[in-house]
């Protein structure tokens, strides 16, 4: 389950971000080597796993943006705290917080481009 956290994190910067990030150089961070793993090769043959890959590839083709997929360790990672729901640190960063309403993830697979 963290590994498809991690992919659904790209998947979602790759929608949102799209104009950001378009036909620029992009380094990802990820602190799962499976998820990392997976990007790279583009494949998982757990199938959700799998649908997560497709969306953020599919965002990252259609922003012609160039990824480098590498692994950022917990305690480097500024999403470390967030994703242990700890959010201390990144409030006190000015980070805002941002609640996703339910169903999101519906939307962010069949809304793609290219989604069914």
């Amino acid at each position: 389950m963290i590994g498809q956290v991690e992919l659904a994190a790209v998947a979602i910067v790759a929608q949102i971000w799209l104009h950001a990030i378009a036909g620029r150089n992009v380094i990802i961070y990820i602190d799962n080597d499976s998820a990392r793993e997976a990007l790279i090769k583009g494949y998982s043959p757990a199938i959700p796993s799998a649908e997560l890959i497709a969306v953020a590839w599919l965002g990252l083709a259609e922003a012609r943006a160039a990824p480098w997929f590498a692994r950022v360790p917990g305690p480097s990672n500024i999403a470390d705290g967030p994703s242990r729901m700890q959010f201390k640190e990144c409030a006190d960063l000015g980070i805002e917080r941002v609640q996703l309403s339910v169903g999101w993830e519906r939307s962010l697979l069949w809304d793609s481009p290219g989604g069914s």
